[in-house]
């Protein structure tokens, strides 16, 4: 398969806080190919913003 991710677009309440940031994700696909992943993203101290991606699979 082809993997090809268009764009990602980040959207942070504050500047996360250590070296880490963590991601609780998910990824939904469409019948024809389309779909999207989301990701609610965390440091030590709590959520710290979002992450969605637009997504497209097709065979090689």
């Amino acid at each position: 398969y082809l993997y090809i991710n268009p764009d990602l677009t980040v959207h942070l309440l504050r500047p996360p806080v250590g070296e880490w940031v963590g991601m609780r994700t998910g990824s939904y696909y469409g019948p024809v190919g389309s779909g999207l992943a989301e990701s609610a993203l965390f440091d030590e101290h709590g959520r710290v913003g979002r992450s969605c991606q637009s997504l497209f699979v097709d065979a090689r």
